[in-house]
């Protein structure tokens, strides 16, 4: 997968040269791209050449993190299609109910743990 990451961001440098870099609707993902690759040569170049130490994997795993981002390339298809564009939409208009039922849930949990405490503590004073 990195490789075709690599030769797709090389490719497109190659063909689109200096518009690669500004002038086209695509800009943010080019650029985008670009950083992705240059983080994962990175990580590959310090992985390759250096012993594990503590530092270096704390590093190797914030790059690891960092590389994860490669899923909002995803986005980049929803202006092609009306129909995805109206389901993130719906998605995205539901979180604020989502959260409620979320905190309401949390709430339930909260009571239900406080009174199966309370039950433990009156049978443990009843053994006594």
């Amino acid at each position: 997968f990195v490789m075709c990451l690599i030769g797709e961001c090389f490719f497109k440098v190659f063909v689109l040269r200096k518009h690669f870099f500004y002038g086209t609707p695509d800009t943010f993902w080019n650029w985008f791209d670009l950083v992705l690759v240059t983080l994962t040569l990175v990580e590959i170049l310090i992985s390759a050449s250096v012993t594990m130490d503590h530092d270096v994997k704390g590093m190797l795993r914030t790059a690891e993190m960092i590389r994860t981002l490669r899923i909002m390339r995803i986005f980049r298809c929803v202006r092609f299609s009306p129909a995805l564009q109206v389901i993130l939409a719906k998605v995205f208009a539901s979180l604020h109910s989502l959260g409620w039922v979320l905190l309401l849930l949390v709430i339930q949990q909260y009571v239900f743990a406080v009174c199966l405490t309370h039950g433990a503590n009156m049978y443990m004073k009843t053994l006594r």
